[in-house]
């Protein structure tokens, strides 16, 4: 093996780790907002938001070099690219129930809003109409 090849597979392995490192500490974050907004603690998004981009950031350099050399990644050892595919879906699991949640609070919060229009457009004393 020579030194240049032994030395690209390094640097794969330490990309997909990289990844795998930063998915995880994306899911973590989703597994906390996701606690909260259940919780309907929606207030406590806001702590996570600063790690959350930063993350996301990272992720998206990351993903692109794990992408950009294809040939390369075939050299990792296969059960780490198997816990990255692992990670990657828990990741868009959480992910998709995110987005879920944060639907049905503003389908709540729309529903809200036309009760309180409709509260605030019906006469106070209905009876006096008749």
């Amino acid at each position: 093996m020579s030194t240049a090849y032994a030395f690209a597979e390094s640097d794969a392995a330490t990309r997909v780790q990289g990844l795998i490192e930063i998915t995880q500490s994306l899911n973590e974050i989703f597994e906390q907002e996701n606690a909260a907004l259940i919780a309907q603690k929606v207030s406590d998004l806001q702590q996570f938001q600063a790690d959350k981009a930063r993350l996301a950031a990272s992720y998206a350099v990351s993903i692109r070099s794990v992408a950009a050399d294809r040939n390369m990644i075939r050299s990792v050892d296969p059960k780490a690219l198997l816990e990255l595919r692992e990670i990657t879906a828990c990741f868009e699991a959480h992910a998709a129930h995110q987005r879920f949640l944060l639907e049905k609070i503003g389908n709540i919060e729309n529903d809200l809003d036309q009760a309180e229009t409709h509260a605030a457009i019906k006469p106070k004393n209905a009876s006096a109409l008749i």
